[in-house]
Protein backbone atom coordinates (compact mmCIF):
# COMPACT_ATOMS: atom_id res chain seq x y z
CA UNK A 1 0.00 0.00 0.00
CA UNK A 2 2.85 2.38 0.77
CA UNK A 3 4.34 1.89 -2.69
CA UNK A 4 1.01 2.96 -4.29
CA UNK A 5 0.95 6.25 -2.36
CA UNK A 6 4.63 7.10 -2.54
CA UNK A 7 4.54 8.77 -5.98
CA UNK A 8 1.79 11.11 -4.83
CA UNK A 9 3.69 12.11 -1.74
CA UNK A 10 6.82 12.74 -3.71
CA UNK A 11 4.93 14.91 -6.22
CA UNK A 12 2.81 16.84 -3.71
CA UNK A 13 4.39 19.99 -2.34
CA UNK A 14 1.30 20.94 -0.26
CA UNK A 15 -1.18 18.08 0.21
CA UNK A 16 -3.67 20.18 2.19
CA UNK A 17 -4.19 22.37 -0.89
CA UNK A 18 -4.90 19.41 -3.20
CA UNK A 19 -7.53 17.67 -1.07
CA UNK A 20 -10.18 20.41 -1.47
CA UNK A 21 -9.65 20.33 -5.25
CA UNK A 22 -10.06 16.55 -5.40
CA UNK A 23 -13.32 16.86 -3.48
CA UNK A 24 -14.71 19.01 -6.29
CA UNK A 25 -14.15 16.35 -8.96
CA UNK A 26 -17.32 14.48 -9.97
CA UNK A 27 -17.42 10.99 -8.50
CA UNK A 28 -18.18 7.99 -10.73
CA UNK A 29 -21.89 7.30 -11.06
CA UNK A 30 -23.84 4.31 -12.34
CA UNK A 31 -25.25 4.46 -15.86
CA UNK A 32 -28.76 5.07 -14.52
CA UNK A 33 -28.66 6.11 -10.85
CA UNK A 34 -31.93 5.04 -9.26
CA UNK A 35 -31.85 7.96 -6.84
CA UNK A 36 -32.20 10.35 -9.76
CA UNK A 37 -35.63 8.89 -10.55
CA UNK A 38 -36.81 10.18 -7.16
CA UNK A 39 -35.61 13.73 -7.73
CA UNK A 40 -37.99 16.59 -7.07
CA UNK A 41 -38.61 19.72 -9.06
CA UNK A 42 -39.09 23.21 -7.61
CA UNK A 43 -42.18 25.32 -8.02
CA UNK A 44 -42.48 27.72 -10.94
CA UNK A 45 -40.61 30.83 -9.84
CA UNK A 46 -41.31 34.39 -10.97
CA UNK A 47 -38.76 37.19 -11.31
CA UNK A 48 -40.30 40.45 -12.45
CA UNK A 49 -41.85 39.82 -15.87
CA UNK A 50 -40.31 36.35 -16.23
CA UNK A 51 -41.24 32.89 -14.98
CA UNK A 52 -38.86 29.91 -14.82
CA UNK A 53 -39.05 26.24 -13.89
CA UNK A 54 -36.62 23.31 -13.80
CA UNK A 55 -38.08 19.82 -13.89
CA UNK A 56 -36.99 16.59 -12.21
CA UNK A 57 -34.58 15.88 -15.08
CA UNK A 58 -32.77 19.24 -14.66
CA UNK A 59 -34.25 20.65 -17.86
CA UNK A 60 -35.03 24.36 -17.37
CA UNK A 61 -37.30 26.74 -19.23
CA UNK A 62 -37.99 30.46 -18.79
CA UNK A 63 -40.61 32.69 -20.42
CA UNK A 64 -41.38 36.43 -20.28
CA UNK A 65 -44.83 35.84 -18.76
CA UNK A 66 -45.76 36.36 -15.11
CA UNK A 67 -48.62 37.46 -12.87
CA UNK A 68 -46.95 40.85 -12.41
CA UNK A 69 -46.50 41.23 -16.16
CA UNK A 70 -50.10 40.29 -16.92
CA UNK A 71 -51.34 43.29 -14.91
CA UNK A 72 -49.71 45.80 -17.28
CA UNK A 73 -49.43 44.12 -20.67
CA UNK A 74 -52.76 45.45 -22.00
CA UNK A 75 -51.85 49.10 -21.49
CA UNK A 76 -48.07 49.38 -21.57
CA UNK A 77 -47.42 49.39 -25.31
CA UNK A 78 -50.86 50.19 -26.68
CA UNK A 79 -51.58 48.47 -29.98
CA UNK A 80 -48.06 47.07 -30.40
CA UNK A 81 -47.95 43.26 -30.66
CA UNK A 82 -46.89 41.12 -27.71
CA UNK A 83 -43.59 39.28 -28.22
CA UNK A 84 -43.17 36.11 -26.15
CA UNK A 85 -39.61 34.95 -25.56
CA UNK A 86 -38.76 31.48 -24.28
CA UNK A 87 -35.30 30.30 -23.15
CA UNK A 88 -34.71 26.55 -22.72
CA UNK A 89 -31.73 24.51 -21.64
CA UNK A 90 -31.21 20.83 -20.98
CA UNK A 91 -29.19 19.69 -17.99
CA UNK A 92 -25.60 18.51 -18.20
CA UNK A 93 -22.26 20.04 -19.22
CA UNK A 94 -22.80 19.76 -23.01
CA UNK A 95 -26.15 21.59 -23.17
CA UNK A 96 -26.44 25.18 -24.42
CA UNK A 97 -29.30 27.67 -24.11
CA UNK A 98 -31.80 28.07 -26.94
CA UNK A 99 -34.19 30.97 -27.51
CA UNK A 100 -37.59 30.67 -29.16
CA UNK A 101 -40.20 33.21 -30.21
CA UNK A 102 -43.78 32.06 -30.32
CA UNK A 103 -47.37 32.42 -29.16
CA UNK A 104 -47.00 36.07 -30.14
CA UNK A 105 -49.88 38.32 -31.06
CA UNK A 106 -49.65 41.21 -33.50
CA UNK A 107 -52.64 43.41 -32.72
CA UNK A 108 -54.66 40.34 -31.76
CA UNK A 109 -53.58 38.25 -34.78
CA UNK A 110 -50.96 35.54 -35.19
CA UNK A 111 -47.66 36.98 -36.39
CA UNK A 112 -46.94 36.72 -40.11
CA UNK A 113 -44.06 34.53 -41.16
CA UNK A 114 -41.47 36.40 -43.14
CA UNK A 115 -37.83 35.67 -43.97
CA UNK A 116 -36.93 39.27 -43.12
CA UNK A 117 -38.12 39.22 -39.49
CA UNK A 118 -35.28 39.87 -37.03
CA UNK A 119 -34.92 40.11 -33.25
CA UNK A 120 -33.42 43.15 -31.52
CA UNK A 121 -32.73 44.53 -28.09
CA UNK A 122 -34.93 47.60 -27.59
CA UNK A 123 -33.46 50.74 -26.05
CA UNK A 124 -36.42 52.73 -24.81
CA UNK A 125 -36.25 56.47 -24.73
CA UNK A 126 -37.01 59.43 -26.98
CA UNK A 127 -37.12 58.06 -29.61
CA UNK A 128 -36.95 54.29 -29.06
CA UNK A 129 -34.16 52.58 -30.95
CA UNK A 130 -33.18 48.97 -31.54
CA UNK A 131 -29.78 47.33 -31.40
CA UNK A 132 -28.19 45.13 -34.08
CA UNK A 133 -30.34 42.38 -35.66
CA UNK A 134 -30.24 38.77 -34.48
CA UNK A 135 -31.17 36.15 -37.04
CA UNK A 136 -34.34 34.06 -36.70
CA UNK A 137 -34.89 30.55 -38.03
CA UNK A 138 -38.55 29.86 -38.99
CA UNK A 139 -40.14 26.81 -37.34
CA UNK A 140 -43.52 25.15 -37.73
CA UNK A 141 -46.54 26.52 -35.92
CA UNK A 142 -45.75 30.23 -36.35
CA UNK A 143 -42.63 29.98 -34.22
CA UNK A 144 -39.02 31.05 -34.63
CA UNK A 145 -35.71 30.12 -33.05
CA UNK A 146 -32.86 32.56 -32.59
CA UNK A 147 -29.87 31.40 -34.61
CA UNK A 148 -27.68 29.46 -32.13
CA UNK A 149 -24.68 31.55 -33.25
CA UNK A 150 -26.49 34.71 -32.05
CA UNK A 151 -27.78 33.48 -28.67
CA UNK A 152 -24.80 34.52 -26.53
CA UNK A 153 -24.64 37.99 -28.07
CA UNK A 154 -28.38 38.60 -27.61
CA UNK A 155 -28.31 37.49 -23.96
CA UNK A 156 -25.26 39.67 -23.26
CA UNK A 157 -26.79 42.77 -24.87
CA UNK A 158 -30.10 42.16 -23.07
CA UNK A 159 -28.39 43.06 -19.79
CA UNK A 160 -28.31 46.69 -20.98
CA UNK A 161 -32.07 47.15 -21.35
CA UNK A 162 -35.46 45.82 -20.27
CA UNK A 163 -37.17 45.04 -23.58
CA UNK A 164 -36.72 43.24 -26.90
CA UNK A 165 -38.45 43.74 -30.23
CA UNK A 166 -38.90 42.13 -33.61
CA UNK A 167 -38.59 44.16 -36.79
CA UNK A 168 -39.55 43.82 -40.40
CA UNK A 169 -38.55 47.32 -41.38
CA UNK A 170 -40.87 48.76 -38.68
CA UNK A 171 -41.13 47.31 -35.18
CA UNK A 172 -43.65 44.45 -35.14
CA UNK A 173 -43.70 43.27 -31.54
CA UNK A 174 -42.25 44.16 -28.15
CA UNK A 175 -41.54 41.86 -25.21
CA UNK A 176 -40.20 42.53 -21.76
CA UNK A 177 -36.78 41.30 -20.67
CA UNK A 178 -37.17 42.75 -17.16
CA UNK A 179 -36.40 39.87 -14.85
CA UNK A 180 -34.65 37.74 -17.48
CA UNK A 181 -31.28 38.22 -15.79
CA UNK A 182 -32.61 36.87 -12.47
CA UNK A 183 -34.58 34.04 -14.13
CA UNK A 184 -31.58 32.79 -16.08
CA UNK A 185 -29.30 33.07 -13.05
CA UNK A 186 -31.83 30.89 -11.24
CA UNK A 187 -31.59 28.46 -14.16
CA UNK A 188 -27.79 28.40 -13.81
CA UNK A 189 -28.07 27.68 -10.09
CA UNK A 190 -30.58 24.87 -10.57
CA UNK A 191 -28.32 23.17 -13.12
CA UNK A 192 -25.15 23.60 -11.03
CA UNK A 193 -23.50 26.15 -13.35
CA UNK A 194 -22.63 28.91 -10.90
CA UNK A 195 -19.06 30.18 -11.50
CA UNK A 196 -18.80 27.76 -14.43
CA UNK A 197 -17.71 28.50 -18.00
CA UNK A 198 -21.13 27.23 -19.16
CA UNK A 199 -23.17 29.70 -17.06
CA UNK A 200 -25.38 32.12 -18.95
CA UNK A 201 -24.69 34.99 -16.55
CA UNK A 202 -22.06 35.17 -13.83
CA UNK A 203 -19.58 32.93 -15.62
CA UNK A 204 -16.56 31.64 -13.75
CA UNK A 205 -13.42 29.62 -14.35
CA UNK A 206 -14.76 26.19 -13.35
CA UNK A 207 -14.59 23.76 -16.30
CA UNK A 208 -17.67 22.35 -18.03
CA UNK A 209 -16.95 18.88 -16.62
CA UNK A 210 -17.92 20.19 -13.17
CA UNK A 211 -21.57 20.64 -14.21
CA UNK A 212 -23.75 17.77 -12.89
CA UNK A 213 -25.23 15.44 -15.45
CA UNK A 214 -28.91 15.61 -16.31
CA UNK A 215 -30.94 13.40 -14.00
CA UNK A 216 -32.39 10.15 -15.25
CA UNK A 217 -36.15 10.36 -15.60
CA UNK A 218 -38.36 7.80 -13.83
CA UNK A 219 -39.72 5.00 -15.99
CA UNK A 220 -43.45 4.34 -15.99
CA UNK A 221 -45.09 1.29 -17.55
CA UNK A 222 -48.70 2.15 -18.33
CA UNK A 223 -51.74 -0.05 -18.69
CA UNK A 224 -53.58 1.15 -21.80
CA UNK A 225 -57.12 0.62 -22.95
CA UNK A 226 -58.10 -2.84 -24.15
CA UNK A 227 -59.31 -1.30 -27.40
CA UNK A 228 -58.85 1.98 -29.27
CA UNK A 229 -62.50 2.95 -28.90
CA UNK A 230 -63.27 5.81 -26.55
CA UNK A 231 -65.03 3.75 -23.89
CA UNK A 232 -68.67 3.07 -23.12
CA UNK A 233 -71.33 5.25 -21.56
CA UNK A 234 -72.55 4.00 -18.18
CA UNK A 235 -76.26 2.99 -18.33
CA UNK A 236 -78.63 5.12 -16.25
CA UNK A 237 -79.36 2.44 -13.65
CA UNK A 238 -75.69 1.68 -13.09
CA UNK A 239 -74.90 5.40 -13.09
CA UNK A 240 -77.40 6.04 -10.31
CA UNK A 241 -76.06 3.15 -8.22
CA UNK A 242 -72.43 4.10 -8.68
CA UNK A 243 -73.21 7.80 -8.36
CA UNK A 244 -74.89 7.28 -5.00
CA UNK A 245 -71.72 5.66 -3.69
CA UNK A 246 -69.38 8.22 -5.22
CA UNK A 247 -71.33 11.48 -5.09
CA UNK A 248 -73.70 11.03 -2.17
CA UNK A 249 -77.42 11.75 -2.10
CA UNK A 250 -77.11 15.53 -2.68
CA UNK A 251 -75.27 15.64 -6.01
CA UNK A 252 -76.93 13.49 -8.63
CA UNK A 253 -74.45 12.24 -11.28
CA UNK A 254 -74.79 13.76 -14.73
CA UNK A 255 -72.76 11.36 -16.86
CA UNK A 256 -70.44 8.39 -16.54
CA UNK A 257 -67.92 6.51 -18.68
CA UNK A 258 -66.07 3.26 -18.19
CA UNK A 259 -62.93 2.02 -19.93
CA UNK A 260 -61.85 -1.62 -20.06
CA UNK A 261 -58.08 -1.76 -19.57
CA UNK A 262 -55.65 -4.20 -21.13
CA UNK A 263 -54.99 -5.97 -17.80
CA UNK A 264 -58.69 -6.63 -17.13
CA UNK A 265 -59.26 -3.66 -14.78
CA UNK A 266 -62.03 -1.16 -15.50
CA UNK A 267 -61.50 2.58 -15.13
CA UNK A 268 -64.63 4.55 -14.21
CA UNK A 269 -65.44 8.25 -14.50
CA UNK A 270 -68.45 9.71 -12.69
CA UNK A 271 -69.47 13.33 -13.15
CA UNK A 272 -71.16 14.33 -9.90
CA UNK A 273 -72.61 17.44 -11.48
CA UNK A 274 -71.87 19.99 -8.76
CA UNK A 275 -71.73 23.64 -9.88
CA UNK A 276 -71.54 25.79 -6.78
CA UNK A 277 -69.31 28.60 -8.07
CA UNK A 278 -67.78 30.22 -11.10
CA UNK A 279 -64.62 28.20 -10.48
CA UNK A 280 -66.51 24.90 -10.52
CA UNK A 281 -68.12 25.85 -13.82
CA UNK A 282 -64.70 26.75 -15.23
CA UNK A 283 -63.16 23.58 -13.77
CA UNK A 284 -65.80 20.82 -13.68
CA UNK A 285 -64.68 17.82 -11.65
CA UNK A 286 -65.03 14.10 -12.23
CA UNK A 287 -64.59 11.20 -9.82
CA UNK A 288 -62.22 8.44 -10.95
CA UNK A 289 -61.89 4.91 -9.59
CA UNK A 290 -60.68 1.45 -10.64
CA UNK A 291 -62.66 -1.79 -10.51
CA UNK A 292 -60.35 -4.80 -10.22
CA UNK A 293 -61.77 -8.28 -10.82
CA UNK A 294 -62.17 -10.03 -7.49
CA UNK A 295 -60.67 -7.08 -5.56
CA UNK A 296 -63.46 -4.55 -5.68
CA UNK A 297 -63.39 -0.78 -6.11
CA UNK A 298 -60.23 1.29 -5.61
CA UNK A 299 -60.63 5.06 -5.32
CA UNK A 300 -57.95 6.81 -7.34
CA UNK A 301 -55.39 9.09 -5.71
CA UNK A 302 -53.03 10.93 -8.00
CA UNK A 303 -49.44 11.47 -6.82
CA UNK A 304 -47.66 14.80 -7.06
CA UNK A 305 -44.00 14.05 -6.34
CA UNK A 306 -42.85 17.62 -7.06
CA UNK A 307 -41.41 18.71 -3.73
CA UNK A 308 -43.08 15.70 -2.11
CA UNK A 309 -46.56 17.24 -2.23
CA UNK A 310 -49.63 15.29 -1.13
CA UNK A 311 -51.53 13.30 -3.79
CA UNK A 312 -54.63 14.82 -5.33
CA UNK A 313 -57.90 13.20 -4.27
CA UNK A 314 -60.11 11.06 -6.47
CA UNK A 315 -61.87 14.02 -8.14
CA UNK A 316 -59.97 15.88 -10.87
CA UNK A 317 -60.76 19.11 -12.76
CA UNK A 318 -61.31 19.07 -16.54
CA UNK A 319 -60.18 15.47 -16.77
CA UNK A 320 -60.28 12.86 -19.53
CA UNK A 321 -58.76 9.43 -20.23
CA UNK A 322 -57.16 8.40 -23.54
CA UNK A 323 -57.31 4.59 -24.01
CA UNK A 324 -54.71 4.72 -26.80
CA UNK A 325 -51.94 6.28 -24.69
CA UNK A 326 -53.18 5.20 -21.25
CA UNK A 327 -52.89 8.80 -20.02
CA UNK A 328 -55.41 10.49 -17.74
CA UNK A 329 -55.10 14.27 -18.19
CA UNK A 330 -56.41 16.93 -15.79
CA UNK A 331 -56.20 20.71 -16.15
CA UNK A 332 -56.98 23.40 -13.59
CA UNK A 333 -57.48 26.83 -15.17
CA UNK A 334 -56.83 29.99 -13.16
CA UNK A 335 -58.16 32.47 -15.73
CA UNK A 336 -61.43 32.77 -17.61
CA UNK A 337 -59.51 32.62 -20.91
CA UNK A 338 -57.98 29.27 -19.90
CA UNK A 339 -54.50 30.64 -20.51
CA UNK A 340 -52.86 29.85 -17.15
CA UNK A 341 -53.03 27.17 -14.48
CA UNK A 342 -51.65 23.64 -14.26
CA UNK A 343 -51.94 20.48 -16.36
CA UNK A 344 -50.86 17.00 -15.25
CA UNK A 345 -50.99 13.54 -16.75
CA UNK A 346 -51.01 10.24 -14.87
CA UNK A 347 -50.88 6.61 -15.91
CA UNK A 348 -52.13 3.42 -14.22
CA UNK A 349 -49.44 0.74 -13.77
CA UNK A 350 -51.81 -2.01 -12.63
CA UNK A 351 -51.15 -1.25 -8.96
CA UNK A 352 -51.04 2.53 -8.61
CA UNK A 353 -51.14 5.83 -10.50
CA UNK A 354 -47.89 7.52 -11.54
CA UNK A 355 -47.29 11.12 -12.57
CA UNK A 356 -46.12 11.16 -16.18
CA UNK A 357 -45.90 14.90 -16.93
CA UNK A 358 -46.72 18.25 -15.36
CA UNK A 359 -46.88 21.86 -16.57
CA UNK A 360 -47.72 25.13 -14.80
CA UNK A 361 -47.95 28.83 -15.57
CA UNK A 362 -49.31 31.50 -13.23
CA UNK A 363 -49.39 34.54 -15.52
CA UNK A 364 -52.48 34.71 -17.75
CA UNK A 365 -51.16 36.14 -21.03
CA UNK A 366 -52.64 34.06 -23.83
CA UNK A 367 -50.37 30.98 -23.47
CA UNK A 368 -52.22 27.71 -23.96
CA UNK A 369 -51.53 24.65 -21.74
CA UNK A 370 -49.07 23.00 -24.13
CA UNK A 371 -46.88 26.11 -23.73
CA UNK A 372 -46.91 26.19 -19.92
CA UNK A 373 -43.63 25.55 -18.10
CA UNK A 374 -42.71 21.87 -17.58
CA UNK A 375 -42.20 20.76 -13.97
CA UNK A 376 -42.18 16.94 -14.29
CA UNK A 377 -41.35 14.32 -16.91
CA UNK A 378 -41.33 10.53 -16.96
CA UNK A 379 -40.34 7.99 -19.58
CA UNK A 380 -43.33 5.95 -20.67
CA UNK A 381 -42.96 2.34 -21.73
Amino acid sequence: MRRSYAPLRAWNPSWRHILPLLALLPSPAPAEPESDALGTSPEVREFGDWSVSCDNGKRCEAINVSKERAQFVETEWGEMGLLVLRVTREGGPAAWPRIFLGESLWNGKAMDKHAGLTLHVLYQGEPDRTGPPYRLLPLTGWRYEVNPLDVDAFLAESLKTEAAATRMDAIKGIGSTKGMNAALRYMDEAQGRRDNVTAIYGKGALPAMMVPRAKVLPRVKLVKGAAKRAGTVVPDGELRRRGLLMCGVVAAPHTGMRYLLANGDTLWRIDCGEEHSADSRLNPRDMWFIDRPGKGQILATFPRPEQGRKPLPTDLPNSAFDPVTGLLTATLFYGLNRDCGWRRQWGWSGNEWHLVSGRELHGCMGIMPEGWLPIWRSRVR
